[in-house]
């Protein structure tokens, strides 16, 4: 296969469900290709919010400390390749056709033995596994898809694994709990492998005690240590780190905006500090200057100044919360927001329009692009009664014309609501050539 019959071949297993029998046809597919993913060892990253900025700040110091690392993440917020990364570049047209090739070559040998096809988050996982071990990585941060303890990277054997901040998302499959997604979540701790746990409530804590507990896992709960923010401004997050163990990072610098980027920072300094303790060749250094270079597209990310202009994918409660909470640290007193947003079915639309309206003196709303699973924009209405609301269900159209308004209002442009969205803005106002 060449790379658009890869992505044709990815995108059509859309229709399969998998196995629901728990592991057992991700387990036997990556079998039959000679379990790639024990040929390294894993950093393992659940949650439901930062879980990919955590993987991003990990990947980043292991990387300026001089090891070759492979990073697995999803979704893609422009084209698939950022999905499998080797060295911090995305993987490369012919990577992605080769791998897709051996694996749907795999998966045909096993549907001849009568198995049932996979998934095609299973697929997609089998090829980052696949290539991770073919490009003779030194270790991987792998981000889990979905939930934990039944998701396709749930494979692996990590040298340690970690639980970034946890929310109400993907309800109808995790739990309508928090407790409930926790313990999902708290399905990647294995035996004997430590796990850092961002800071939690209460409920979220003892779930993930028990579990680390019955596993006789070492737990490190950042809620034990003292995250102190020292300034925040559009140039990033200083904060000092300090732990029960006498560890001390002060006067951290972090790129990444918004309060909620220093938590997720702490975390990964967290992993990047237990991996010393277990013998990694990491510097103090490398952990300070790794999280000073770590960026992470599409979260709070500034795309221009005039006017000032942001994306950020924000689409459940929490995330729209911190998104909120960052606005009204980093923006001028009385600064006019225009919001361009939009969401998918299936999500908490109400729980995220509350948190966006909240700061949104005007609304353009829309149907995010390259999805089945688009809100129809006028549904969004209601939740943003006595505002001026515009419906363009043109997402390009609709950012544009956000971007006009607040520059009439001498104000800010925020997209947010859908990481397709989100997606498809970045691709617009950067004038990225967009493949899939």
């Amino acid at each position: 296969m060449d790379y658009a019959q890869a992505i044709s071949y990815i995108d059509g297993c859309q229709r399969f469900v998998g196995n629901k029998d728990g592991l057992k046809n991700i387990l036997g597919l990556t079998d039959d290709l000679g379990q790639p993913q024990r040929k390294y060892p894993v950093i393992h990253v659940a949650g439901t919010n930062g879980k990919g900025s955590v993987c991003c700040y990990v990947d980043t110091v292991l990387r300026r400390a001089g090891y070759k690392t492979g990073l697995y993440t999803s979704p893609y917020l422009q084209r698939f390749n950022e999905r499998i990364r080797i060295r911090g570049e995305n993987a490369t047209d012919e990577q992605i056709a080769r791998w897709a090739t051996q694996v749907k070559a795999a998966v045909d040998a096993r549907l001849q033995r009568g198995f049932i096809h996979p998934a095609m988050f299973e697929v997609i996982t089998a090829m980052g596994f696949l290539g991770f071990a073919q490009e003779r990585i030194d270790a991987a941060v792998v981000e889990v898809g979905l939930g934990g303890r039944l998701d396709a990277t749930n494979v692996v054997q990590p040298a340690i694994t970690a639980i970034a901040a946890i929310g109400l998302d993907h309800t109808r499959v995790l739990g309508d709990t928090l407790e409930q997604i926790a313990f999902e979540k708290a399905g990647i701790i294995k035996p004997g492998v430590p796990v850092v746990l961002y800071p939690q409530g209460e409920g979220v804590r003892a779930v993930v005690r028990k579990a680390a507990r019955e596993k006789g896992a070492p737990l490190i709960d950042l809620a034990d240590w003292q995250i102190d923010i020292r300034q925040e401004s559009l140039a990033g997050v200083r904060f000092d780190l300090r732990g029960p163990g006498g560890e001390a990072l002060c006067d951290l610098h972090i790129r990444m905006l918004g309060r909620y980027q220093a938590y997720n920072a702490a975390v990964a300094a967290a992993v990047l500090l237990t991996l010393q303790k277990m013998g990694w060749q990491l510097t103090e250094g490398d952990i300070r200057e790794g999280l000073a270079q770590a960026s992470w597209p599409g979260r709070f990310e500034v795309l221009g100044q005039d006017p000032l202009t942001l994306i950020d994918g924000a689409h459940n409660p929490q995330g729209a919360q911190a998104l909120r909470e960052g606005l009204r640290a980093y923006l001028p007193k009385g600064m006019p927001v225009v919001l361009c947003c939009g969401a998918l079915n299936g999500k908490d639309a109400a729980g995220v329009m509350a948190e966006l309206s909240a700061f949104a003196a005007e609304a353009v709303l829309t149907d995010p692009p390259g999805t089945d699973r688009a809100k129809p924009a006028q549904e969004l209405v209601p939740y943003f009664a006595g505002r001026p609301v515009t419906v363009e269900r043109d997402a390009r159209a609709a950012v544009a014309y956000a971007v006009r308004r607040a520059q009439a209002l001498q104000g800010a442009a925020v997209v947010a609501g859908s990481l397709y969205l989100a997606g498809a803005a970045r691709t617009w106002l950067r004038g990225d050539a967009k493949e899939k």
